[in-house]
This record gives C-alpha cells, structure tokens and sequence, in this order.
C-alpha cells in the first residue's frame, strides 16, 4: 500500500519584494509516427533431400555404406532424409552447392543448419552422442569429404534419440573456398545405428520483429508575473506519498551459458551453439521425469528489488516448469511446449534481495504437455533490472495580499506519452519450410516461393487440388502455447490471392473459454483478398468490423470472447479458404502469421 507523510504548517512573515513582469511561452510539437523494422534473421534452405535438385550431388562415409535418401518409418512426415548407417571413427560427408557463399546474392551466411536426429538399437530411452571441437567427433569444413578439414565449432553440439535438432555449424573466414561438410563418429561404447539429416540451410538470421511508435505532441507554457507586494503566505501540509516499485534503468543480462548450474541427479546440462540466441549460446537442461530441475547461480547481486525476466527456447520436445528464486516459488508453472522453435522472454514480477551475494533461479520440471516428446528445458538469458520507489509530493500553497498584487507563477506541462507494438511472428517462411504451421489441409499443396511474400520475401504458395465436393475443414492452423497468448491483442496475417476464386475464405480461431473439454470456433465472414497482397488484422474483442461469428462446441453461447479471455485461453489460429467443386489449381500466397503484442 501506499505511505502518507503530512508535514505541519508554516507561517512566513510580511515580506516586500521588486517588480518585474515576464512572459515566456514555449511550445514543442512532434508529429510524425516513425516505424523501426529490425532485420534479425533469413535463412536460404539448400536441401531437403525430397528430389535431386535439392540434394548433394556427393555424398558418403569415408570408408563405409554409403548413406541412402527416402522417406524413414516414423517419420513420413518430415518428407525424404538422409539415412546414414553409422560406423565408429569415419566420417560422414555431402558437399554444399559452389556458391554457397553467396546464394541469389546474400553474401556469406553466418552458419550452416542442419536438422539431425539419432536412431540407436534402443530407443525406449532418451540417448545422445555430442559433436565435439577436437577428435574423431568433430564437425568439419573441408576441400573434399574424405580428407581432413578444419572445425569451426566453438563449443560441443549435442543430439538426440528422441527429438530433432537443430545442429548450428559456424561459418568462419578461414572455411569460405571449402566445400564439403565433414561429421565424425567418434568412439562410444554402444554406438548410434543411424544418423538422419534433413533441411541444410544457409542462416544469416532467425526472425523479424517490427515495432511502430506513435509519439503525441508536447506543449509547455511557462508565464511569470512578479509585482511589489507585502504578503503573509501561509503554506498548507505537504503530503508526500510513496507507491509501489517500478522498473528503472536497463536491467542486466547474465547469460545461462556461462552461470554456474547445478542438475538433478541423473540429469545434465549443455551448451548449445544458436545464432537466435541473445549472445549466440544456449543452456540445455535434459530431463526425463517431473522434479527434475537445472539451478543456476546468479553471482554477488546486491541487496534489493529486481525485475527478473528470462528468456527460453520452445520447442516439441519442452517441459513445463516452476520457477523458483532462492527457494521461493514465483507463478504458475510455464509450459515450454511449442510447434515450432522459438524463443520467448517471461517477465517474472519483482523479486526481493534480503542480502547482497549469489542468488539462485531454479527450474523444476512439473510435467510435459500431451503433444511434447519430452520434459527437457532451454535458457538463453536471466535479467535483473533494479526498481525504486516513485514519490509524488503534493503542496498547497495560500497567498494573501495586504497590499499590492501578489507573485503567482504557472508553469502547466502535458507529458509525452509513447505507445505502441510488437507483433509476435509465428510463421514467416524464411526456412523455406511451412513446417511452423500445425495443421496442413489435404485438399491442397503447400510450397514455399521466393518473392511471393510480403515485401517480395518468400511466401507461402496454396495450391488448390480439383474435387468432387467442397471441403469444410480449415485450410491451416497453428497451435498456440499460453506465453504467447498472454499479452496479445490480437492476429495479422498477410494474404495474396484473388477472391473470386473461393467459395469461403474466412479467418479463424479456437478457445476453450467457455469450458475447457470443449473447443470453441470462431470465423470471420468471408474476406477479400488482392493480387496485390494485403495484412489483415483481427483486434480481440472485436466482432463487428469482420462480423465474427460462433460455431463451436457450445452453439448456445454466441459472443465473442473478451480481451482477458483471449489472453488465457485462446488455442489455435488459421484461415479456412475453399475453391468450388470440380475446379482446383487456384492459389493463394501467405505471409507473415503473427499475434500483436
């Protein structure tokens, strides 16, 4: 609560002061609204392994079966892969395409991705092998793929049995004339029976965020009049009150990868490479029960009030967590499941520090999400911002005249007020993959095309097939997890196509608001779409400008969910777009699937 202090009144003696009389106004106006874009991330993808336009023309072991390229069982999904039967201490090689340093005129890319996966004799049990800077286990750039070559990786990349990986390969001055990837098997007491690999792509970066800022305009007066005069001012209690903290200065950053962590028995942690990370690494916790947890040590941290606030990884594999700080719990536990790999900062509220020393933020596993694969966790950074307390102090001051006019002085001030938003990005495309996307309709073909998108970036191509009928599911749609949902206001997505072409084109979302069993959907009316290409955009709580309508589970209950509502239990969203029967090969491009913030 608030602290109240009343000082006593004072009384000041008549008292004459010279005359003087100035006026000075002062007027500051600021207009136009700047938009910022930051660019921090593209990837090209150069295989997919689905046809041989898109694999290496040479590929091998450096004296074993050479790898083969097909569909895997179990993971039909992922399209074609490179299966490679393992053997200890060769190297698996492919070559990269001869200008891979300067794909469509990029320039050098700052990694080589790749997305690998382990296949042992057992796999009832999470196992791995680790990719490391020195030895027969090393990833390598190299002139050919069975001669030696130089590794660039500054830290071990581990991989596992039971999820894909991400495997981050740095590009260094020093490896830009070769053109082969090298990857060693070294020496492990029961080896892997495959390696698989699928999507290599360039990385130059990993998302886009845009930020709008609309300032208001600023005026201050300032006017003084002072004339001779004899007076006895009596000055009213001063009330100061004090409220709660806020958040003040810029916080520091303490990257996981270089605190000191401590796991739960059994368990490990490792250091990832991952140029999406805030300083290019990763911490990884890997877990396989509830209460399983990774603490990390926060060193010589003043005596205080902080804003904490860190930043983790989601991926389908992620456990759900409680955060604790020095033993206390902080919150709901975060459920770090996702279907697509992205990163998302929690801001965990204030936290006090009795004592100046090392602090401990610790992460315990309570569960994993149905659709996850695993309890494992991923922790890019910590932040700590100190926060002080706002005093605002109230004077009245009561002036009588005995004789002539008295001093008065206003000085009316309107504060600049700053607003404005980020737009979450859950599918951009820039993978050449439509793999963010949770849910693809059969009646349709998905592809990713250059300079489809928005702003000539790629986009996704919807290719309609010819049937007999007109079918009513949803074209796509994209799970959602509750850190993403939590601060949105609403979706936009940006549509090319042309709207004589569908039967029904609509945008959609799902909610369990009403009960949590039952999944509520809600769609626009049809919208109109352009060659050109245009965002639309969808404001929580807003039913008119798209006459959204009710059709889910609960048909009785026909208005939109509120803000608050959204914000706790919105679950997917997508679009349904349907051609009529008997036509097909109409085609609609999307881009840019974000949640505004």
């Amino acid at each position: 609560g608030a602290t109240t202090t009343t000082s006593p009144t004072t009384t000041i003696a008549a008292t004459t002061s010279t005359t003087s009389t100035t006026a000075t106004t002062t007027t500051t106006t600021t207009t136009t609204p700047t938009t910022t874009t930051a660019q921090s991330g593209s990837t090209q993808l150069i295989y997919d392994f689905e046809n041989t336009a898109t694999q290496p023309t040479s590929y091998g072991w450096t004296t074993w079966n050479n790898p083969t390229i097909g569909t895997v069982s179990g993971y039909e999904s992922m399209g074609k892969l490179m299966s490679a039967s393992v053997k200890q201490d060769q190297y698996l090689y492919f070559n990269l395409p001869s200008n891979w340093t300067n794909v469509n005129g990029r320039g050098t890319p700052s990694y080589i991705k790749l997305k690998m996966r382990m296949s042992f004799a057992d796999n009832s049990t999470p196992q791995t092998y680790s990719f490391t800077t020195g030895g027969n286990s090393q990833i390598q750039f190299s002139t050919s793929g069975t001669t030696a070559g130089t590794c660039t990786l500054g830290s071990g990349i581990t991989v596992r049995n039971d999820t894909w990986t991400d495997v981050m390969i740095p590009v260094t001055a020093g490896v830009l004339s070769m053109n082969y990837i090298r990857m060693g098997q070294g020496w492990m007491s029961t080896l892997p029976q495959y390696w698989y690999i699928d999507d290599v792509s360039l990385v130059y970066n990993q998302a886009t965020v845009t930020t709008t800022t609309t300032p208001t305009t600023t005026t201050t007066t300032t006017s003084t009049t002072t004339s001779t005069a004899t007076t006895t001012t009596t000055t009213a209690p001063t009330t100061t009150t004090t409220t709660a903290p806020t958040t003040t200065g810029t916080g520091v950053k303490y990257e996981c990868e270089n605190l000191t962590a401590t796991v739960s028995s059994g368990d490990s942690e490792a250091d990832g490479v991952d140029p999406a990370a805030s300083n290019g690494y990763v911490s990884g916790l890997t877990a396989n029960a509830a209460g399983d947890y990774i603490e990390y040590t926060l060193p010589g941290i003043s005596a205080g009030t902080y804003n904490l606030k860190f930043l983790s990884k989601y991926w389908n594999s992620r456990g759900i967590f409680q955060v604790s700080v020095n033993g206390t719990n902080y919150g709901s536990p975060y459920d770090f499941y996702g279907s697509a790999i992205q990163y998302n900062e929690i801001n965990l509220g204030n936290v006090t520090f009795g004592t100046t020393g090392n602090q401990t933020i610790r992460f315990t596993v309570t569960g994993k999400n149905a659709s996850s694969s695993g309890y494992g966790g991923v922790f890019d950074y910590i932040k700590l911002t100190p926060t002080a307390p706002v005093t605002t102090t109230t004077t009245t001051t009561t002036t009588t005249t005995i004789t002539t006019p008295t001093t008065t002085t206003t000085t009316p001030t309107t504060t600049t007020t700053v607003t404005g938003s980020t737009n979450l990005t859950l599918a951009d495309f820039e993978d050449g993959t439509s793999n963010a996307l949770s849910l693809k309709s059969s009646y349709a073909s998905f592809s990713v095309v250059n300079g489809t998108g928005a702003s000539g970036s790629k986009g996704l191509k919807i290719t309609y097939n010819t049937l007999s009928y007109v079918p009513n599911e949803d074209t796509f749609s994209i799970n959602l997890n509750a850190s993403q949902i939590a601060g949105s206001t609403g979706m936009r997505i940006w549509l090319s196509g042309n709207t004589a072409d569908f039967t029904r084109n609509q945008i959609k979302y799902y909610t369990n608001h009403i009960n949590s069993s039952l999944t509520e959907s809600y769609k626009t009316a049809n919208v109109t779409v352009t060659a050109g290409g245009a965002y639309l955009q969808i404001n929580w709580g807003d039913q008119a400008t798209y006459n959204i309508y009710h059709d889910g589970a609960s048909a009785w209950d026909y208005t939109i969910p509120t803000l608050a509502q959204m914000q706790s239990n919105l679950t997917k969203i997508g679009i349904s777009f349907a051609v009529p029967a008997n036509t097909g090969a109409q085609v609609l491009y999307v881009d840019n699937i974000q949640l505004i913030q």
